[in-house]
């Protein structure tokens, strides 16, 4: 059996989470939990009992419990980010990252869900302080709050785009330019760098 996938729960949770070995019905004091597949959401098949994980049960403070199922992106780690469950600043969504994919959905209304447009996500970092989720691939980065999305990165680096640590409204970050890899920062509050290793020049 492999690893079982990390929880980081950075922020206050209005649900519970727990892995399941496989679907079953789950008792919910409004009857049973639903079966959902993702990235669309939708119900699965009622006799379906095993499914790649993480399938994943969700018990919100309000609302309906379910289970959910995940489609990977096909990337294996690395490069991309360990599978993960992310909580997500606006304590009621949730982040399932899998193979280089991301979902990001209501934990009390799960029809309500999206797949970042950011692929092979390769990093994430949970930001208390700020209040944000920052997502990476190999080029950009994209930033969420709890109102959703808050900014979204140009590209930044040729390749190989790392994040290094955050410090107050400036964010680490290294990579690699056009000569050699090196570090640079970007601010969490726009998302543009002062010394990025990235020009549109170059393309030109």
């Amino acid at each position: 059996m492999g690893r079982e996938p990390e929880i980081h729960l950075d922020f206050p949770a209005r649900y519970e989470l727990a892995f399941l070995e496989r679907l079953r019905p789950l008792p919910d004091s409004k009857g049973y939990a639903r079966s959902l597949g993702f990235p669309c959401g939708g119900d699965l098949d009622p006799q379906q009992e095993l499914a790649e994980p993480p399938i994943l049960a969700v018990r919100p403070s309000e609302g309906y419990s379910w289970i959910g199922t995940f489609r990977g992106g096909g990337v294996g780690a690395p490069p991309a980010a360990l599978t993960q469950v992310v909580g997500m600043p606006d304590e009621v969504s949730i982040c399932v990252v899998k193979h280089g994919a991301a979902y990001i959905v209501r934990t009390d209304d799960p029809s309500s869900n999206l797949e970042l447009d950011l692929f092979p996500v390769c990093d994430v970092l949970s930001i208390r302080e700020q209040r944000l989720v920052i997502f990476g691939d190999f080029i950009r980065l994209v930033a969420f709050g709890e109102h959703g999305q808050v900014w979204r990165s140009e590209r930044l680096v040729l390749d190989d785009l790392k994040i290094v640590r955050a410090e107050g409204d400036v964010l680490h970050l290294s990579g690699s330019g056009i000569d050699s890899r090196t570090d640079f920062t970007v601010d969490l509050r726009s998302g543009q760098s002062p010394d990025q290793l990235y020009s549109e020049e170059w393309g030109r």
